[in-house]
């Protein structure tokens, strides 16, 4: 594995279990392909305690950004295939796990979830992504239906989650071990598992959750934990300080306000009427804060994120894709959001 030399970009955050965040190394750099090859052949995501990070190199994005283009942007006609495509993927999936009561432990249940996603995310990541690579007319003509379509998928990572998660809690009630170690698992550990009943020790399950680092490429899947973990994140993620942070303006405007960094939409202390909503990215939970917000800032996410599309609707001044805005920004620091500009000033 070589990281060292590369310009290593923070695509996606949330707070997905590790035992999805294997599944989606593998399915990234293995499983999907688009235009017959794999939408990114390295990925690393960093798990925490329930928080997760994917990174790719800014060059794997640029080629993936290139390939949708050429496969789906030539006319019109093409992008409404692909948005038609892949609302009808949404569909077939929600319609196999609208019904939770048959959410059942058992291997075949589990491998037709996963291979209903590895089905469905050539075209999410094509919709995903295609939006930043496409000329601006082509771009303001396309927008519209790439929107549109990038909404109607919003539920399908929540739901993936949700059933992850009540898989992982009926095994729990089977065995010896939390459900917080069990969410730790890999999907070969649990494919394992499903056929023997074998389990690792919980204590390097538990490892895992401190802090860990996921490496996958077109061959490996590689776990590190302790050190070694935190080597890998301290290369690729380590920012020089600065009152300044630079992104994507998603909403024009002006705001003024306090920082409140929540990762977990469920688990913070403090969010008052006007404060700033800072995080690596926002998904349909975050929604109640966003509304009190009076300003959105983001690590990662394109202009077909979450964080974009609610922030248009809502008319929120919304900077995205800062990459670093986390791991700067203080809860209770002051701040100034242009973006107008895409900036972000922390005021002395």
């Amino acid at each position: 594995m070589k990281i060292k030399g590369k310009e290593w970009i923070n695509v996606w955050a949330g707070t997905w279990s590790f035992l999805s965040c294997t599944h989606f190394a593998n399915q990234y750099s293995k499983e999907v392909k688009i235009k017959s090859k794999v939408p990114f052949p390295e990925t690393i995501i960093f798990f925490e305690k329930g928080k997760s990070a994917c990174w790719i190199t800014q060059k794997t994005r640029d080629e993936l950004g290139a390939r949708v283009v050429s496969a789906y942007g030539k006319s019109i006609s093409d992008i409404k295939n692909l948005c038609q495509t892949l609302k009808n993927k949404v569909d077939g999936f929600l319609k196999f796990t609208n019904d939770k009561k048959n959410w059942k432990p058992e291997k075949s249940l589990y491998d037709k979830m996963w291979n209903t996603i590895t089905d469905y995310y050539s075209y999410h990541i094509s919709v995903k992504y295609i939006v930043d690579y496409l000329p601006k007319d082509k771009l303001k003509k396309y927008f519209h239906h790439l929107e549109e379509a990038r909404v109607y998928a919003e539920p399908v990572f929540k739901v993936s989650e949700d059933f992850v998660r009540s898989i992982v809690a009926q095994i729990s009630k089977t065995t010896s071990y939390s459900e917080e170690s069990l969410f730790c698992l890999t999907q070969k550990e649990l494919d394992r598992f499903f056929q023997t009943k074998h389990l690792p020790s919980e204590t390097v399950l538990k490892e895992r959750n401190v802090f860990s680092t996921i490496f996958a490429d077109k061959k490996t899947l590689t776990i590190y934990t302790g050190k070694k973990a935190r080597q890998i994140f301290k290369i690729i993620s380590t920012v020089k300080k600065t009152d300044v942070i630079h992104g994507q303006a998603a909403f024009k405007g002006y705001a003024k306000g306090v920082v409140r960094i929540i990762f977990d939409p469920f688990k913070y202390k403090i969010f008052n009427e006007g404060d700033i909503l800072v995080t690596g990215m926002t998904r349909p939970e975050f929604l109640p804060l966003m509304q009190k917000s009076v300003a959105i800032i983001t690590d990662a996410g394109g202009i077909l994120s979450h964080a974009a599309i609610t922030a248009r609707e809502l008319k929120k001044p919304c900077v995205i894709g800062t990459q670093i805005a986390t791991k700067i920004l203080k809860d209770g620091d002051m701040v100034e959001v242009d973006a107008n500009r895409g900036v972000v000033r922390i005021v002395k």
